[in-house]
């Protein structure tokens, strides 16, 4: 069973290609087990598998899409919104949106949040609990 989670942000000027870019270079920094499929590009996003091999575990994967401007983003900012007026969406104009399928790597997660959150100016957001502060 899939599951959802995601970051609402600023993009600070960058396009989706730059932005999911720029995190993959952090997350491959961060951690020599992580690497990148090949970036997929559409109308404002970009998209990509992140794969993560520990020693003596299997491969992990999970795909990764970076939004910017468009009705992803907005469509969330709305969500957003109508969540609680504590949110400041002001120039909110990013979506990161990552699926996890069956067994996921828990510190991968964290990086990828404890990037976007301060990188993006962010607000956490999963299909369980809609936006919150983390």
């Amino acid at each position: 069973m899939a599951f959802e989670y995601g970051v609402l942000g600023r993009s600070g000027g960058r396009s989706a290609q730059a932005a999911l870019e720029q995190l993959l270079d952090f997350l491959e920094a961060e951690n020599a087990g992580v690497s990148r499929g090949e970036i997929t590009l559409g109308d404002g996003w970009a998209a990509t598998d992140i794969r993560i091999r520990r020693p003596g575990e299997k491969e992990l994967e999970q795909y990764v899409q970076v939004s910017v401007g468009g009705e992803i983003p907005q469509l969330y900012v709305e969500l957003a919104t109508a969540a609680s007026s504590e949110f400041d969406v002001t120039g909110v104009d990013l979506m990161l949106n990552t699926t996890l399928s069956g067994v996921s790597d828990p510190v991968l997660n964290d990086l990828i949040q404890g990037y976007a959150l301060p990188e993006w100016n962010g607000i956490l957001w999963d299909e369980t609990s809609g936006f919150h502060l983390r």
